[in-house]
C-alpha cells in the first residue's frame, strides 16, 4: 500500500494491492472517491462519507495542534486508565464532520487513539510507533523535525477483521502534479455486448420479489444468480469449488442480518451474461448461509455494483425483463421520471419521504420487502408511537443472518417527484446489521420497485421510474408464516402470533409437508409461498405439517385448516383509492 497525505490541507490518496485485486481511494478536499481494479471511478457525497473524509482530513492535518488548519469545536472529558497508563480525553466536532474522541497519552503527550461512531459501528483507531521525521518546508534552508505515527490498527470490536497498517518508509515534500489527489479519470474497458450492439436483453425469474439471471462463470455451465443494486460480485464457496477457483483473504463483510462473515477474493477470467460478456473480473467469494433455503432456489452468487457501473440497466418487472445499455448510447428520453441519486459506498440513495417524514433511502433490488424503516429512524421519529403496528416478524434474510420488523402500512412513500401510495413499511427492531444505519432512513426493496420499469445509470446518478409494473399495493403475508427450505419440506422458522397459520395450530418448528393436499417436493417452495402471500384473502388452505422437535405434539403428521387474511390489514377506503403514478 501506498498512502499520500497533505498536512496542510487534509487532502490523501491511497493505492492498494490486496491479493488478484486492487484499488485506490482518496479525498480530494471536496468529496472522498474511490476507484475498482479495473478504474471504474465512484465519487461518495453520502453524508457519513463525507463526515467522515473530513475527519480523516483533521486527524491528517494534525489540526488538534495547528487549529488553523482545520477549525473544530473541542471539550475536555473525563480521563481514561488503561492499567498504569491515564489518557486526556477530548471530545473534537471537526467543521463539517461528526465528534470522535481523542485520547492523549499524558505521560508523552502524543495521540493515542481516535473513537470514532460511524453509521453502524463505532471505529476505534490506535495510533503508535510514534517517530521524528526530518523535513524541509518550502523556501525553508534547515529542516525541522515532524512526529509522525508509523503504526495505525482500525477496529470495529472484532479482532479477527482489524486492519493494521505499518509504515516502511516515510517521504516528505516530494513535488506532486496539482491534481495528484483528484479522481482519476480512467473508466473500465472489460466488457463487450454481442455483435457490437448497442444493447442486450436477457430474461429473468422474479422470486420473493428477487431477480434472478443466469450467469456463465469461466466457461461453465449458468447458474442462477442474485441481481442485487445492493450487493458486489461474489460467488458463494461452493461455487468457488466447482469453478476450481483460488481465492485470498478474509475481510469483514456486513449485510442485514446482526453478524457479519468472512470475506475472501479471488478472479473470474470471464462472465457471460446473455449477449454482454465482462473479462478479467475479480469477484468477493461470501456463504449466503441459508439463502437457498429461504429463497427455494440455488443461488450461485450474485451480481452487482461492478455490472450496474459499466452498464445502464433497465429492470422490466412485468415483462421479466433485464436489459443492458452502453452508457454513451443510453437515451433516457423514453426512460420514465428521473430521481438523482448519491452513492452511499456502493448502492443508489435518493432523497426521499414517508407520510411527510424526509429522509435518504437506498435503492436495493436484493431486498424482497417494500420499504424497511432503519430502526434509528423509527427511534429519532417515533414511528411506532404513530403506527401502532401489531406484528412483529422475520421480514429478511442476507448475510449476516435475518432481521426482525415491526409491520405496518404507511400511506405514501415518496421517491424524489415519484409517489409511491400504501407501501408495507417494515420498522426494523434488530440491533445491529446494515438496517441500522443512522445515516440512512431506509431501505427500498423490490415490493415497491416492481410497481415499475426501473432503470439504473450509475454513471450519471440518476435513478428511473417508469410505470408499466404491478401497481397493486403490496402484500406483505395474509399466512403469518416464515418459511425455509428443508429438503422435500417447508419448516416454519417464524410464526406471526395471532395470524391464520397461528390460529389454525401451526407451531414454530413445523415441517410443512403439503398446501390442499399437493406435496411442496411438487409444488416447489416458491410456488407455496407465492400461495401463501397472494391468494386472496379469505382463502381457505388445507396445511399438512409435522410436529418439528422434541415436547411437541409428536412426529406424526396432521392437517389443519388456515384462512388467509390481510397482514397487517387492508388501508382504509380514503387511501386505497391511490394510485402509483412517477
Amino acid at each position: 500500500m501506498e498512502v499520500w497525505e497533505e498536512l496542510g490541507t487534509g487532502r490523501g490518496t491511497s493505492r492498494f494491492q490486496l491479493g488478484p485485486t486492487s484499488g485506490a481511494e482518496g479525498f480530494d478536499g471536496d468529496a472522498p472517491w474511490s476507484q475498482d481494479a479495473k478504474g471504474e471511478v465512484t465519487i461518495q457525497r453520502g453524508e457519513e462519507a463525507l463526515e467522515m473524509a473530513r475527519n480523516e482530513a483533521y486527524r491528517t492535518t494534525l489540526a488538534w495542534w495547528y487549529p488553523e488548519r482545520w477549525p473544530a469545536e473541542m471539550r475536555r472529558v473525563a480521563d481514561e486508565h488503561e492499567g498504569e497508563r491515564t489518557f486526556a480525553v477530548v471530545e473534537i466536532a471537526p467543521k463539517g464532520g461528526r465528534p470522535f474522541a481523542l485520547w492523549l497519552d499524558e505521560a508523552t503527550g502524543l495521540p493515542d487513539r481516535a473513537v470514532e461512531r460511524g453509521g453502524l459501528e463505532t471505529i476505534v483507531t490506535r495510533l503508535g510507533d510514534w517517530r521524528a521525521v526530518e523535513a524541509m518546508a518550502p523556501g525553508a534552508t534547515t529542516p525541522v523535525q515532524v512526529r509522525l505515527p508509523f503504526s495505525a490498527r482500525a477496529s470495529t470490536g472484532e479482532p479477527e477483521f482489524d486492519t493494521v497498517v505499518q509504515a516502511t518508509a516515510v517521504e516528505v515534500n516530494p513535488p506532486l502534479a496539482d491534481d495528484f489527489f483528484a479522481p482519476p479519470r480512467q473508466r473500465a474497458d472489460d466488457f463487450t455486448l454481442a455483435g457490437g450492439a448497442a444493447s442486450v436483453t436477457l430474461p429473468f425469474s422474479l422470486r420473493n420479489n428477487h431477480v434472478y439471471v443466469q450467469v456463465a462463470l469461466d466457461g461453465h455451465r449458468p447458474v442462477p444468480m442474485l441481481f442485487d443494486s445492493g450487493g458486489f460480485n461474489l460467488v458463494t464457496p461452493e461455487t468457488a469449488r466447482q469453478l476450481g477457483l483460488r481465492s485470498e483473504g478474509a475481510l469483514q463483510a456486513r449485510g442485514i442480518g446482526e453478524g457479519s462473515e468472512a470475506l475472501a477474493v479471488t478472479h473470474i477470467s470471464g462472465v457471460r451474461l446473455g449477449g454482454a460478456t465482462l473479462r478479467d473480473q475479480v469477484f468477493y467469494v461470501l456463504p449466503l448461509a441459508g439463502l437457498a433455503d429461504v429463497e427455494g432456489v440455488e443461488v450461485g452468487g450474485v451480481l452487482g455494483f461492478e455490472v450496474l457501473h459499466r452498464f445502464v440497466v433497465e429492470i422490466d418487472y412485468a415483462r421479466h425483463r433485464l436489459t443492458l445499455t452502453l452508457p454513451e448510447r443510453f437515451d433516457a428520453s423514453r426512460a420514465g421520471t428521473a430521481v438523482p441519486f448519491v452513492f452511499v459506498g456502493h448502492m443508489p440513495a435518493v432523497e426521499g419521504k414517508i407520510d411527510g417524514v424526509a429522509g435518504r433511502f437506498t435503492i436495493d433490488t436484493g431486498s424482497r420487502g417494500a420499504v424497511a424503516l432503519h430502526r434509528p429512524f423509527v427511534e429519532q421519529h417515533e414511528l411506532v408511537e404513530r403506527y401502532h403496528p401489531d406484528i412483529e416478524a422475520v421480514t429478511g434474510w442476507g448475510v449476516g443472518g435475518g432481521v426482525r420488523a415491526k409491520v405496518t402500512r404507511a400511506a405514501m412513500l415518496t421517491l424524489g417527484g415519484v409517489e409511491v401510495p400504501l407501501p408495507i413499511a417494515e420498522l426494523v427492531t434488530s440491533e445491529k446489521g446494515a438496517l441500522t444505519d443512522r445515516y440512512l432512513a431506509g431501505n427500498v426493496g423490490g415490493g415497491v420497485l416492481r410497481r415499475f420499469r426501473v432503470t439504473f445509470d450509475y454513471r450519471r446518478e440518476r435513478l428511473y421510474l417508469a410505470p408499466g409494473g404491478d401497481a397493486t399495493a403490496d402484500v406483505f403475508d395474509r399466512a403469518g408464516l416464515w418459511l425455509t427450505g428443508n429438503g422435500n419440506e417447508l419448516t416454519v422458522e417464524d410464526l406471526i402470533p395471532g395470524g391464520p397459520a397461528a390460529a389454525a395450530g401451526v407451531m414454530p418448528g413445523d415441517r410443512l409437508l403439503a398446501l390442499d393436499g399437493v406435496a411442496v417436493k411438487r409444488l416447489g417452495a416458491d410456488a407455496v409461498r407465492a400461495r401463501l402471500r397472494r391468494d386472496p384473502p379469505g382463502t381457505h388452505v388445507l396445511l399438512r405439517v409435522r410436529g418439528g422437535g422434541s415436547g411437541r405434539r409428536g412426529s406424526g403428521s396432521r392437517e389443519v385448516e388456515a384462512v388467509l387474511r390481510d397482514l397487517p390489514p387492508p388501508p382504509a377506503p380514503a387511501l386505497a383509492g391511490a394510485s402509483a403514478m412517477p
